[in-house]
């Protein structure tokens, strides 16, 4: 289990454009993730989702600077896809335009490698959620569609990290997660109830989804000073 102090996940969050700079907690988390054998496979592209219990528990935070720390630690290009279409995020923490973006190309409005932004950072690009447009109904997530879509990335990519939608109470990321390599679990600390926790875990199981790790977050310093 990876733990990220209060302090770490605060300042983050505040620096806005400046998300550049990452800690070296996000470093050496991907280097465990490529060194533990629990998935991660560094000999092929990779898609890994970020994903939580229930919206508010950092998950945008967590796979911006992962996707910032695998750009710096691993080889290849590394692309950030926010999927989070009901509550984006990674326009706000790059200041992005985000009209455009994941949504069109999943309902075949738009080439997905049209969607796809430049990032000030060396070794990344992003692709935001893209808005549904005002009328129109929520996009159908086709697990064929969803992998396809994936597999034309993983020609350009070597590295994918998806910002998922919360388990509860939507089934959307659900059928997102059966499509990728892995993903992250990211749990706020002092926030989610054991048996929530329990009911993620067995929906997670239900879909096949290979949980690569899961990131205790936003862990009170004392806390976090004990664990050290």
């Amino acid at each position: 289990m990876i733990k990220l102090s209060e302090t770490t996940i605060s300042s983050v969050q505040k620096s806005g454009h400046k998300i550049g700079s990452t800690s070296p907690q996000y470093d050496a988390l991907v280097r465990r993730l490529q060194v533990s054998g629990n998935g991660w496979n560094e000999n092929e592209p990779q898609v890994i989702g970020v994903t939580s219990v229930s919206h508010g528990e950092g998950v945008t935070t967590v796979a911006c600077n992962v996707a910032i720390a695998a750009a710096k630690v691993t080889d290849g290009q590394v692309l950030l896809v926010d999927t989070n279409v009901d509550r984006p995020g990674i326009e706000k923490s790059f200041r992005i335009a985000s009209s455009q973006g994941f949504v069109q190309a999943l309902c075949g409005e738009q080439s997905i490698f049209d969607m796809i932004q430049e990032s000030r950072i060396e070794n990344l690009s992003l692709m935001p959620a893209g808005r549904v447009a005002k009328g129109r109904s929520q996009p159908s997530y086709v697990p064929q569609r969803i992998r396809d879509l994936f597999e034309d990335l993983k020609h350009n990519y070597r590295t994918i990290i998806v910002d998922l939608p919360p388990v509860q109470p939507l089934t959307t990321c659900m059928s997102l997660a059966a499509c990728l390599n892995g993903i992250l679990w990211v749990i706020e600390a002092d926030k989610v109830q054991r048996e929530a926790v329990l009911r993620t875990s067995r929906r997670l199981a239900e879909t096949e989804a290979k949980v690569l790790g899961v990131v205790y977050n936003k862990v009170p310093k004392r806390m976090a000073d004990l664990s050290d």
